[in-house]
This record gives C-alpha cells, sequence and structure tokens, in this order.
C-alpha cells in the first residue's frame, strides 16, 4: 500500500480522529505501510491524518535513536528495554501526564515542511492506554523523547499541530 504525505492546509489535518472499531486485515495493512513510510520519509513517528484518514491511529518508530540514560519504559506493568517499545502501533489512546516535570523542546513535523521546528513545552513523563492492531489494550508509561514524539502523534489525532503551541 502506498501512502501520500497531507500537507498543512489540507483539512484533513484540522479534523479529531474518528474511533477505530475493526482490527481487521485492512488495519494492520494500513498500520504496516505507516511504518514503512516513517523510514521512507525519515520520521519517528505518524499519524493516520498524516495519510489522508483522520482516525485514532497512529505509529512510532523510533529505529536507531540511543536512549537518555535516565530513560524508562513499563508496558503492561513490567518495566521493559527500549526495543520493545522503539516501534508501536497505537490504536484509539488515551494519553495522561505523570508528574508536574516538563521539557521544552524543538519539534518539526512531516506534514509542515516549510515551517521551522518551534519550541513545545510537553509534560517529561507520560501513560498512555492504547489498543494495538489487533486489538489487545496496553498501558505504556515512558519519558523524554519517546514521551514527546508520542504526545506530538496524539495532537495529530485531535486536530492539533506543534505549530499551534505558539499562538
Amino acid at each position: 500500500m502506498k501512502l501520500a504525505l497531507a500537507y498543512y492546509g489540507d483539512p484533513v489535518l484540522r479534523k479529531k480522529g474518528k474511533k477505530i472499531t475493526q482490527f481487521d486485515e485492512q488495519l494492520k495493512q494500513l498500520a504496516q505501510a505507516m511504518m514503512v513510510a516513517t523510514v521512507e520519509w525519515e520520521g519517528w513517528g505518524l499519524a493516520a491524518h498524516q495519510v489522508g484518514r483522520p482516525l485514532q491511529l497512529f505509529v512510532i518508530n523510533l529505529q536507531g535513536l540511543d536512549p537518555e540514560p535516565d530513560m524508562e519504559f513499563s508496558l503492561d506493568g513490567e518495566l521493559v528495554p527500549l526495543e520493545r517499545v522503539r516501534k508501536l502501533v497505537v490504536v484509539n489512546p488515551i494519553l495522561h501526564p505523570v508528574g508536574l516535570e516538563a521539557d521544552t523542546e524543538k519539534e518539526g513535523c512531516l506534514s509542515l515542511p516549510d515551517y521551522q521546528r518551534s519550541p513545545v513545552k510537553r509534560p517529561r513523563t507520560i501513560e498512555l492506554s492504547y489498543q494495538d492492531e489487533t486489538g489487545a489494550p496496553h498501558v505504556l508509561r515512558c519519558n523524554h523523547w519517546l514521551a514527546r514524539a508520542i504526545q506530538h502523534e496524539y495532537d495529530h489525532l485531535h486536530g492539533v499541530l506543534y505549530i499551534d503551541y505558539g499562538k
């Protein structure tokens, strides 16, 4: 499945994503195509909105990035190595900040190639409840750039772009 990237100005980027209720082969193929696209387009993540589908779906693909010394990942209540969460298919997510600590880092977006990276303040640690492409439920707790990447993609599912934080 070949995907086309939606760019800033496309109305799909401002829509709220629809909840996914069918976990079928079509969903798995879309998620796999999105994962491949993150490599082709050199992104850390990709929301379904960015490929023209306003759904509660995003992928994270952080291949090649090294962990920070104090990064922690907990998946379904168990501490796991980065390799277990480096590639994620996230369906119908619910995100909660953990604690009060926040970081401000510059962000960019595949759908806004003509815009400069801008500083965005985000919670440093999050907890994410979601389903995978098979419908299985998961809870992920993470920090640092994995938390930032997830929050960026989560925003897409609600029609929010990183440039909105500067307004």
